[in-house]
């Protein structure tokens, strides 16, 4: 069951050619991803990921996220937009409180993605002990096996909650999350975003790009990437934040080339030196061994 918010049947189809050898994983990842696409921060791509995992696997595909045209798609995306983007129609107040508030709303239409994916995925069990299913009818005990992004550890707590035998594993130990994430778990979970943890969220979104355009030739290892965009960011606090809005809201157009003029300020004044391979990137994060 792979996530895969506005699933289509041509999707489902190739998934299933995927798990039966009919395609392979290149063939897949060309139909698929975006060329243009930025890694996330924790190592493979999601498509990746599926590929890698269902290639020649030969089990029953089921999806169980909310399909193509589902009202709540949109919702999600949008929402999921909206509070990526700074709004910089205000001051700085402002822009720190219509974050918070774009977090809580996607927290919100997340938790009801995650409610349909729940229901979802309790009728395939039970369809499943009806024996609905041919190819999966002579089983004693079926498996099942879910391909999530991290954000998601709702699902596992809830089916914790439900007494089901069920565990889940991390790309990598430990696993950090963004800030933009974190903040939004908070959301999720209903714990408060404070001021400052949204106005790094905002710091994060600046940096961002740059940072890793810079490492680029530095290390393939997203993971590193997103530790060190973190390691950045922790360094900085309101006043900072505060003076970076500024500099933006002066400006009469935000180009690539002003965010990259910031984030070397940003370097400079901090003393962070950009690693020049991927040996001094790991020493800096403090990171021995993956």
């Amino acid at each position: 069951m792979p996530e895969a918010a506005d699933w289509d049947d041509t999707y489902a189809s190739d998934i299933s050619k995927l798990s039966s050898c009919a395609i392979n994983p290149e063939k897949f990842l060309k139909l698929y991803t975006d060329p243009l696409e930025v890694k996330p921060s924790q190592g493979e791509s999601y498509d990746e990921v599926v590929a890698k995992t269902l290639y020649c696997s030969g089990k029953h595909i089921e999806f169980f996220d909310v399909p193509f045209r589902h009202p709540l798609v949109e919702r999600v995306f949008q929402a999921f937009n909206d509070a990526s983007i700074p709004d910089m129609s205000g001051d700085f107040e402002k822009m720190i409180a219509s974050r918070k508030n774009g977090l809580r709303t996607a927290a919100k239409a997340q938790k009801e993605r995650e409610e349909y994916m729940f229901e979802r995925l309790n009728e395939f069990v039970r369809r499943a002990a009806k024996k609905e299913f041919p190819d999966l009818k002579d089983k004693e005990h079926i498996r099942i096996l879910m391909i999530l992004g991290g954000a998601h550890t709702r699902l596992y707590h809830k089916l914790v909650r439900k007494k089901e035998d069920v565990s889940r594993s991390f790309p990598l130990y430990p696993y950090i999350y963004p800030y933009f994430v974190e903040a939004f778990r908070r959301e999720w979970f209903e714990k408060e975003v404070g001021d400052e943890l949204a106005a790094r969220t905002f710091l994060e979104t600046v940096i961002n790009g740059e940072i890793r355009l810079k490492l680029s030739s530095v290390t393939e290892r997203q993971n590193l990437i997103g530790h060190f965009i973190r390691r950045i960011v922790e360094r900085l606090n309101m006043n900072d934040a505060r003076s970076v809005f500024t500099r933006l809201k002066k400006a009469e157009y935000l180009t690539e080339d002003l965010l990259s003029i910031i984030t070397g300020e940003i370097l400079k004044e901090k003393a962070i030196i950009i690693p020049q391979n991927e040996e001094e990137l790991m020493r800096f994060l403090k990171i021995k061994s993956l």
